[in-house]
């Protein structure tokens, strides 16, 4: 059974979610599943842009009010 991370911006603004998603996506080892949580719709669709450039998989994504989730699996 493989870990899931949870990398949680919320309460941040952008670029700095970029930055720390940047960051703890190299400590999540290749095939494991990441959660990203937001509250900001603006960084959402940022990250999602992001996630793609990086050529990591985008399982899933949730809008709920004002909360944020991307489900993706760690390709690089």
């Amino acid at each position: 059974m493989s870990t899931q991370y949870e990398i949680n911006v919320s309460g941040m603004s952008c670029p700095t979610p970029l930055n720390v998603v940047a960051r703890e996506l190299v400590k999540v080892p290749i095939g494991s599943r990441f959660v990203i949580k937001t509250d900001d719709y603006v960084c959402y669709m940022m990250l999602l842009r992001f996630l793609k450039i990086l050529g990591e998989s985008v399982e899933n994504n949730i809008e709920q009010g004002n909360s944020y989730i991307i489900i993706g699996v760690r390709n690089t």
